[in-house]
């Protein structure tokens, strides 16, 4: 039992310290100590019962009606209306003092109302803020997936669910014991992060019907992959991933691949190429070459070394098999290189600028182009001598026309060296080549 502060004595400016057990009971089980002054005692029983206090002669009025004594220590209140209500208990202490309690008692059978609310949620809906009300003050409960219920505190939470179907629930009990029917939020978090695709390359062979490869690499979660081809879907070998078109004319061409995985999230990535005339699209980095591009070498690369090869009808695209080791090697013997089957920087650079035993070439000096040539600027579209000069100096296939590989050569070299990133050789960009 718990101690019981000084209640006030009706009449008199002394105060009384109750030491009987002076509990009310709800249902047969006790209720906090109600004699509290200015703290009135709730009950959800309309007909409440409460322990006499020790002491003789003792009369008990609710509202100013008296209550019927049965002779016993425990009362039992008549039956009352739902409202507040007012209980005086007078008596005569050990010492034959005329002692009274007054206590304001409140009926409550009317049960709280509680009301739950999905306030926000993240991207996938893993974490959700669920906010709450009630009719009256009340202790709240909640509880996630039928799990065991637990106080809440405040009017909000935020909930970490995983990923699937979800519900919250919460229930109000005012103080009383009256309880509220019970108020959920539905939710399903969905996984909502688009799918992986990386390894997106496109190389294609001017020489053989003009076909083209797109090689990708999808993470395991994708369970669908699309690839178009100027807006036309075309045959995609997932396993492999590759996606071929042939047939196609000079200029520029786009893939779009989109990927999609279990719960609907969808990659689209998109990538154009310009087919030109007999001019090898894919190049291959410094860093790859100095490796060797060999059996297990990136598919792009390995069709790029298939390309200058002029696509041997016997190869597989994008794959070093056994055929591709023999041509490779021959090229090597052919070309007076070490014939080792593996394609380094100086196989590269002989299949990019042509037969490494051809005639000679012409020494290219600052004065190779005019200076009224180079204040015009050389750009995409430009034909002649000085671009076939601007591709030997960069190591990118001499054609002799300013096309795609020549700009992107032109800009990695401005980049590197500290350059205005244009893709136009002017009198700058000359000068820091020929040297």
């Amino acid at each position: 039992m718990l101690a019981r502060p000084p209640h006030r004595l009706l009449g008199a400016a002394a105060t009384l310290a109750i030491t009987a057990s002076m509990a009310l009971t709800t249902a047969g089980s006790a209720v906090a100590d109600p004699y509290t002054p200015g703290a009135p005692v709730v009950t959800g029983d309309t007909t409440p019962s409460f322990t006499l206090p020790a002491g003789t002669d003792h009369t008990v009025t609710v509202d100013g009606q008296g209550v019927a004594l049965t002779g016993g220590a425990t009362v039992d209140l008549p039956e009352l209306a739902e409202g507040d209500h007012e209980l005086v208990i007078a008596y005569l202490d050990g010492d034959g003092a005329r002692q009274s309690v007054t206590t304001r008692l409140v009926v409550d059978v009317t049960a709280p109302r509680v009301t739950l609310r999905e306030s926000a949620h993240n991207r996938d809906s893993t974490k959700v803020r669920l906010t709450w009300t009630t009719s009256e003050p009340a202790a709240v409960y909640g509880s996630l997936d039928g799990a065991a219920p637990q106080p809440l505190t405040g009017s909000a939470l935020l909930v970490r669910a995983p990923f699937g179907a979800h519900r919250y629930e919460v229930f109000a009990l005012d103080a009383a014991g009256n309880r509220s029917d019970l108020s959920r939020v539905r939710w399903t978090a969905s996984d909502r992060t688009p799918p992986v695709v990386t390894g997106f390359d496109v190389t294609y062979n001017p020489f053989d019907g003009r076909r083209a490869w797109l090689f990708f690499d999808a993470a395991p979660d994708v369970t669908e992959v699309a690839v178009s081809f100027d807006g036309t879907r075309v045959t995609v070998r997932r396993a492999q991933g590759i996606a071929e078109v042939s047939g196609f004319t000079v200029g520029t061409h786009t893939f779009v691949l989109a990927a999609k995985d279990a719960a609907g999230n969808v990659t689209k990535v998109r990538t154009t190429f310009v087919a030109e005339p007999a001019v090898v699209y894919s190049d291959i980095p410094a860093s790859r070459l100095a490796k060797g591009i060999k059996a297990g070498s990136r598919r792009a690369d390995v069709a790029a070394v298939q390309a200058g090869l002029e696509w041997p009808a016997d190869v597989n695209p994008g794959v070093y098999d056994r055929a591709t080791v023999t041509h490779v090697t021959a090229w090597q013997k052919r070309n007076h290189l070490y014939a080792t089957g593996v394609v380094n920087a100086l196989t590269w650079r002989s299949m990019v600028n042509g037969a490494a035993d051809r005639s000679p070439r012409r020494v290219v000096t600052v004065s190779s182009i005019s200076a009224a040539r180079l204040a015009e600027g050389i750009r995409m579209g430009d034909k002649g001598q000085a671009v076939v000069d601007i591709q030997r100096l960069l190591g990118v296939k001499e054609t002799g026309t300013y096309w795609t590989l020549t700009t992107a050569a032109v800009k990695a070299f401005q980049k590197k060296n500290g350059l205005a990133v244009t893709g136009v050789v002017n009198a700058t960009t000359w000068r820091k080549l020929v040297r």
